[in-house]
């Protein structure tokens, strides 16, 4: 386990429930990866983000589908792509990403407690 954090610290993050509206692959990356385009709403607006999960997710199963971000993150160039999101996950044993996502569809933008 990490370190402990206030509730202070938790409070500056700004984790927003997003609609997958592009997908394609990074070809510029050395692993794997993803160019995501996520619709954050009207506050946050759509943002990028280069994401190492091809072991579930393509072009296909990914778009349309709700995800988890943090989105008060600075940019950060990741194989030629300016990500402005980390898309949060899991992490299995073989270190495989499972995406967050709602329970039931949520409007977009809107924040997690």
């Amino acid at each position: 386990m990490k370190e402990q954090i206030t509730y202070d610290d938790f409070d500056k993050i700004d984790i927003r429930v997003g609609t997958v509206i592009s997908v394609k692959k990074n070809e510029k990356a050395r692993k794997p990866s993803l160019v995501i385009e996520v619709d954050f709403g009207k506050e946050i607006g759509i943002k990028k983000s280069s994401a190492q999960i091809t072991h579930y997710y393509n072009e296909e199963n990914l778009k349309g589908k709700q995800v988890v971000g943090i989105c008060n993150f600075p940019e950060k160039n990741i194989a030629g792509i300016v990500s402005q999101v980390l898309i949060l996950g899991s992490i299995d044993k073989e270190g495989k990403v499972i995406l967050l996502h709602p329970s039931q569809e949520s409007e977009n933008g809107l924040p997690v407690a």
